[in-house]
């Protein structure tokens, strides 16, 4: 069974009808709204495989563009409508739907995406009352022959035309759906195929041009962790590269005086200084995987009798980049703080075995301990927990460095329950010339003004700590039962997960506080400590109140 995101366009022609006439095997009258979502299960004719298309029907209204454009977000098809008795509708095609979704498409970098044209209300080229009312404006009916030219202009892939009170072409019209989502696929697996061995040649030249120069005498370009203490009161590199404020044996608190994080650390990247510890394969231990995902999988494993996590990158991950990789490694071998994992280094020489190795943290993630009921937890213990966050927030915000990716997965629980932030694959450090609007995250803990694409800052990530606090409490999945689809629009429109009644009164102020609309409105992490501090003082009082009576 495959999943289809079907997104169709067009104001007043009948989208709606289409659907549920689709839905019902009879037509019925529909009311349009700005936006509504219907999910058809329809088999294709071609291959006998059953597809669930979630058919998002959008009209347009001025004051909802960035919430329609929101609704665009991983749609698989485009289906462009017009009415055949409608010339206004017909010139829309061009003039503003095709437009609409062009500027989406080279706004996001999304690659292309499968366009169908249909012309609905076919019945109507033969309706009397219809045809008099376009001849009071010496109009007609629109032909097929000038569908398929409005076809050739927008580039889509099909034009075909239907009627929602005949049923006729209805059938053939989601067939179309299905076979310009299985063809754009096959496409984009080609492709992949293909880039794959053309990655792998970039990455070797990539890694040749950030290899320091065989000598038999120190690269001035060459630190190693023996020549650094890392942590925030000494990051004390050798005096190299004198010209460079840098890196001239000054502690990291001392460079922060006259320059930013995202200074220090450009200079870094831009003059190709291993800050970090070169590990050899044959230096670690690899034993069972304990996670997977998209860049690669993490493994339990062993180094200098340390028990670790050793990420791996996926050779088959066609946008890994060289230089993604150094500024996660330095942005990790840099930060130094207990709430987040030890790092011990990485592994570069081999490009097929790129890998970092870290602390390992036996207790898990976050979301499973929460999502586990048969381990209890106690609000203080909880408590306990949010404030490791915020801590580890504050300080990495201290350095005007975004997470961009804080969730319940991201954190680590140790076995006594201390929490330790990991995953600075997102990460950016803040520059003050530069607004920020990449779509990064994951879609429960994403703020609004990052889902719809505006300048962010570092409140990003307090948002997304109002979810793991909500987390926390709830020991739920934030949305659960709710598509990713539907997410955006949804957080959008303000709805929140609801928070039960019982909650204490201070905290769900912090929750809500947390997840404001307005970035502007939400408090920084240093604020969230203090106040999470003093909840979890009067918890304590109360509980030793009752201990005295």
């Amino acid at each position: 069974m495959s999943d289809i995101k079907l997104v169709m366009v067009g104001g007043g022609v009948g989208k709606s009808t289409i659907l549920a006439t689709l839905t019902t095997k009879k037509f019925t009258e529909y009311l349009p709204k700005v936006f509504d979502i219907a999910c058809i299960r329809i088999p294709s004719k071609d291959d006998n495989k059953e597809y669930d298309i979630t058919a998002w029907e959008i009209s347009y209204l001025e004051e909802y563009e960035t919430l329609r454009n929101l609704n665009y977000s991983q749609t698989d098809v485009f289906m462009i409508c017009y009415s055949v008795v409608d010339h206004d509708s017909y010139n829309k095609v061009l003039s503003l739907w095709y437009h609409d979704i062009n500027r989406y498409i080279q706004f996001t970098g999304t690659s292309l995406i499968p366009i169908i044209l249909c012309g609905t209300k076919i019945d109507l080229r033969d309706d009397k009352h219809t045809l008099d009312q376009l001849a009071e404006n010496n109009l007609v009916p629109i032909t097929p022959e000038q569908g398929e030219e409005m076809r050739k202009q927008i580039n889509a892939d099909v034009y075909c035309e239907c009627s929602s009170l005949t049923q006729q072409g209805l059938d053939d019209l989601f067939q179309h759906v299905i076979k310009a989502f299985v063809n754009e696929k096959a496409k984009v697996n080609n492709k992949n195929k293909k880039n794959k061995n053309k990655n792998k040649k970039k990455k070797k030249q990539q890694h040749e041009q950030t290899m320091p120069p065989t000598s038999t005498t120190t690269s001035t370009n060459e630190l190693s962790l023996s020549d650094l203490t890392l942590s925030n009161d000494s990051l004390q590199p050798p005096s190299v590269e004198k010209n460079s404020p840098n890196i001239q044996g000054k502690t990291l608190t001392e460079l922060l005086q006259n320059q930013s994080f995202d200074e220090i650390l450009s200079d870094i990247l831009a003059k190709k200084i291993d800050v970090y510890n070169e590990i050899k394969k044959e230096e670690v231990e690899f034993g069972k995987v304990i996670a997977s995902g998209a860049s690669g999988k993490v493994y339990q494993g062993r180094y200098q009798d340390n028990d670790v996590a050793i990420k791996v990158y996926s050779e088959d991950n066609i946008y890994f980049s060289i230089d993604e990789f150094d500024r996660e490694v330095t942005i990790m071998t840099l930060l130094d703080h207990k709430c987040f994992t030890k790092f011990y280094g990485a592994n570069k020489e081999d490009l097929n075995n790129l890998f970092l190795v870290s602390e390992l943290v036996k207790g898990g993630s976050l979301s499973n301990l929460l999502l586990n009921k048969q381990v209890g937890l106690t609000y203080s213990q909880r408590l306990s927990i949010a404030i490791d966050i915020a801590d580890a927030m504050n300080y990495l915000h201290s350095l005007n460095v975004i997470h961009r990716d804080l969730k319940s997965q991201n954190v680590l629980i140790t076995e006594d329950l201390r929490a330790k932030v990991i995953d600075f694959g997102t990460s950016r450090a803040i520059d003050v010339s530069k607004q920020m609007t990449r779509n990064l995250g994951t879609s429960c803990w994403m703020a609004p003004e990052v889902f719809k694409s505006q300048p962010y800052t570092e409140s990003c990530d307090v948002y997304s700590f109002g979810i793991v606090l909500w987390e926390l409490y709830c020991r739920l999945e934030p949305y659960e039962g709710v598509s990713s689809w539907t997410i955006p629009v949804i957080v959008c429109k303000g709805e929140r997960p609801p928070i039960p009644s019982d909650c204490p009164a201070d905290y769900s102020k912090l929750i809500k506080s947390c997840w404001a609309d307005k970035a502007k409105k939400r408090p920084t992490f240093n604020e969230i400590h203090s106040t999470l501090l003093k909840i979890q003082n009067n918890v304590n009082l109360g509980q030793q109140n009752k201990s005295k009576k």
